[in-house]
């Protein structure tokens, strides 16, 4: 029976240490909480950066083909603008010559 009980006590010392340590564990753990919180913050926020630096880059390089294309298509409207004038020049002159004669 003594036998049974030191074997009791002796558990419940073991059951108490191993209680203590987990209370040491769960303390140091709920110290380290806002120091890991902040740390998710800062990466995210990071991560949020980073995305928005890639959308904007990718946003100016979509932004200037467009500007590229519409510089083109505007060149390419003066060209053929010059080139109707220079074809025209001539006869929108007399005809409007003919008209201010006329009235």
């Amino acid at each position: 029976m003594e036998k049974l009980l030191n074997q009791v006590i002796k558990s419940d010392a073991q059951a108490r240490e191993k209680l203590k340590e987990a209370e040491a564990y769960r303390k140091a753990q709920m110290e380290s909480l806002p120091q890991k919180k902040e740390q998710i913050i800062k990466e995210e926020n990071q991560k949020a950066i980073d995305d928005a630096m890639r959308r904007s880059k990718s946003s100016s390089t979509t932004a200037a083909k467009k500007l590229e294309q519409t510089k083109a298509r505007n060149s390419a409207a003066q060209e053929n603008m010059e080139k109707l004038y220079s074809e025209k020049c001539d006869e929108w002159v007399e005809t409007m010559l003919k008209k201010i004669i006329e009235a």
